[in-house]
């Protein structure tokens, strides 16, 4: 008996444990519940069935979500290798966010829920338990054996009837708003010949006012996407389409008395939802067959499908198997297309082979420098009229603005360097940011940081005569010190407790001084030395998420060194930099000396490495390394009798801060600018 009512209250404190275990569910997604997702979610798959009618006010469609759910190994003991039904609380709950736009909640639905095979109804109240809130025996839940339900509760969706452990599968119809502007889903309205065009922008977290997701970088899932459009209509996506279903041969028809196409595309390689994406509309695709590298173009109609060999009989048409990403050698480079509204199309053709030369030699650039093929089946670039950022790196079909790319007046020097710039960034971004991803948006620094650096390294290489450092200092540095300067600067690092709370991480330092303190990483740690560094990262973590104290221990085994850490922390989690002035220190009976000093207002400074060059009135110069660990004094060692006239620190801008000239180098290179 005694054994009896002991084995009872072990099983009953077990199955309350995930229950006491859960964060708060509030508006958003917090970081405690992401991290709590994280440990219990995995495997995670979305099949997506879309419906995009003329003019409609909302996105229609089904989804079908596959996550496997387990408990963390030091509470469970390992994970369950097989679906098994246990009593309620003994299971982690699924908690989905759906969220919806603020004036438009009615265009927001969800209907036809099923968990595991059984239909769920919504429940009429939160109130079994309220998560995060410990449950006591005999709290009332659904009744044993009756119809499993579900609520809906500060912008999620939350299961636990039915929940099994191992995977389960969630099924629901939904709508969500299209907007000309402040929504997921956007619909632009050609002025010029009334086309219609539909595309989605998720970062950082609105995949979720779409249909609900797990929206946060760190639950990767595939996607797979079957669209149906208006007829004549292309719908470009992250991945190739596996099957075209013609309006010919597909007579559904829609509501607004048209017939529709259908797009059944291929399953994606595991993505955060940030980076899933789609464009739909009478796009015209030009393309630039692998023979011609030259540069020039071909122009395949403004009715052909957005499939690779596609045709316009009307037959169905397959994609072309290319090599998987990165794999053992193959040396070919990706398809690509570029998609423009038909109305832009005579204006785009003047610049279309530069802008496929930049893109072409860009994935060349980055495939040698991470050593790591295109990690994406193909890469597509659509030119988005009216796009509320410069680019947005979508896995395999980054989504441009048109005005950045379809130069709208005779264009500058300036012009073509920002518009190579823009593309450069975004495709380092296919392989920073969207093959590996941050766990979390505190360290959206790391992968925007990188694009701008990587963009830049390849500027350089592609475009020699644009002197990509000189562009650099003149963009991305002034725009860092005019920000840091302020008592208002942040770190670099920003530790955001909610996504709905990410947007407010962009700005100057996350996008300029990011990049900044990397090239200082860079020349700080050798450029060999970091090039394996993030070689290895990308190798380790590929398809998957990493954070900055991950690179960081890379760059460790790379250099051999163990004290990159206090360094990473001082750079990344300290606003501001040094003041750093050199000093021409002269003596009445011995040779002049110079001293580099740093002022820094965290008592121990930032570490740094730089050049300083040094020139003599005999014009005898010198460029020395300068290497500071903290703040105070560095004697830089010189011999000969003639004077100093000009003392440079931070030669070549590879350092980060105000470095200062003394009043003597101030003259001359007054005296001697040209």
């Amino acid at each position: 008996m005694v054994r009896t009512v002991f084995v009872a209250l072990v099983f009953g404190m077990s199955a309350l444990s995930s229950t006491a275990q859960m964060p708060p569910v509030e508006p958003g997604v917090s970081l405690e519940l992401a991290k709590w997702r994280a440990e219990r979610y995995s495997d995670v798959r979305y099949k997506l069935n879309l419906t995009l009618e003329k003019m409609s006010p909302v996105l229609k469609g089904t989804i079908e979500i596959r996550v496997k759910v387990s408990e963390p190994p030091a509470s469970a003991g390992g994970q369950t290798s097989q679906a098994e039904t246990r009593p309620l609380g003994s299971v982690s709950p699924i908690i989905l966010d759906w969220r919806k736009i603020i004036g438009h909640e009615d265009k927001s639905t969800i209907s036809n829920v099923t968990i595991n095979g059984t239909a769920a109804v919504r429940s009429s109240s939160f109130s079994w338990p309220p998560v995060g809130a410990e449950a006591s025996p005999g709290s009332d839940g659904p009744p044993k054996g009756g119809t499993p339900s579900f609520a809906e509760h500060n912008e999620h969706l939350i299961f636990r009837d039915g929940v099994v452990m191992g995977e389960n599968v969630i099924k629901l119809d939904f709508t969500s708003p299209i907007l000309t502007s402040g929504s997921a889903i956007t619909r632009y309205v050609d002025k010029e010949d009334g086309a219609e065009y539909i595309y989605s922008l998720f970062v950082p977290s609105d995949a979720s006012t779409a249909f609900p997701v797990f929206d946060q970088p760190d639950l990767k899932a595939r996607f797979t996407l079957n669209m149906a459009t208006p007829r004549n209509w292309t719908v470009v996506a992250n991945v190739a389409q596996e099957l075209l279903s013609p309006y010919e041969t597909n007579p559904r028809k829609s509501s607004f008395g048209d017939f529709d196409s259908n797009f059944i595309f291929n399953e994606t390689k595991p993505i955060s939802t940030y980076v899933f994406a789609f464009a739909a509309g009478p796009f015209e695709r030009m393309s630039e067959p692998p023979a011609l590298a030259g540069g020039q173009f071909v122009d395949n109609g403004s009715t052909q499908r957005g499939t690779t060999g596609a045709n316009r009989t009307g037959t169905a048409a397959r994609s072309p198997n290319w090599p998987a990403a990165n794999a053992a050698g193959s040396d070919r480079t990706p398809p690509t297309y570029i998609y423009v509204r038909k109305s832009q199309a005579e204006k785009f053709r003047p610049h279309a082979a530069e802008v496929f030369r930049l893109n072409r030699e860009a994935i060349k650039y980055f495939e040698e420098y991470f050593d790591y093929k295109f990690p994406f089946p193909k890469y597509d670039l659509v030119l988005i009229p009216e796009f509320p950022f410069g680019g947005m790196e979508h896995a395999g079909a980054t989504f441009l603005r048109e005005s950045s790319i379809i130069f709208p007046q005779e264009p500058t020097r300036n012009d073509h360097i920002s518009r190579a710039l823009l593309i450069f960034h975004e495709a380092s971004h296919q392989w920073f940011g969207d093959t590996v991803t941050m766990r979390w948006f505190d360290d959206l620094w790391l992968k925007e940081g990188f694009a701008t650096f990587t963009a830049y390294k390849a500027m350089e290489r592609i475009m020699p005569e644009m002197m990509a450092w000189k562009v650099f200092y003149e963009r991305v540095k002034q725009a860092a010190y005019q920000t840091d300067s302020t008592k208002g600067t942040t770190p670099i690092y920003q530790e955001i407790p909610n996504l709905s709370a990410a947007k407010s991480a962009y700005g100057n330092i996350v996008y300029n001084k990011a990049p900044a303190f990397l090239r200082q990483a860079d020349f700080y740690l050798g450029e060999d030395k970091f090039q394996t560094a993030v070689r290895a990262f990308l190798k380790k973590y590929e398809f998957g998420n990493a954070g900055w104290e991950d690179l960081v221990r890379e760059f460790e085994a790379a250099s051999g060194r163990e004290d990159l850490a206090n360094w990473a922390e001082g750079w990344v989690r300290t606003r501001g930099g040094p003041i750093v002035r050199a000093r021409i220190d002269r003596f009445t009976n011995a040779p002049d000396q110079i001293r580099v000093e740093q002022y820094s207002s965290p008592s121990k400074g930032w570490p740094f490495k730089t050049l300083l060059l040094w020139r003599k009135e005999d014009e005898n110069e010198q460029i020395v390394t300068v290497t500071s660990k903290e703040a105070g004094t560095v004697f830089v060692p010189e011999r000969g009798e003639s004077p100093f006239v000009l003392v440079f620190p931070n030669y070549g801008d590879y350092g980060y801060g105000i470095f200062l000239l003394d009043e003597k180098s101030r003259d001359y290179v007054l005296k001697n600018i040209q």
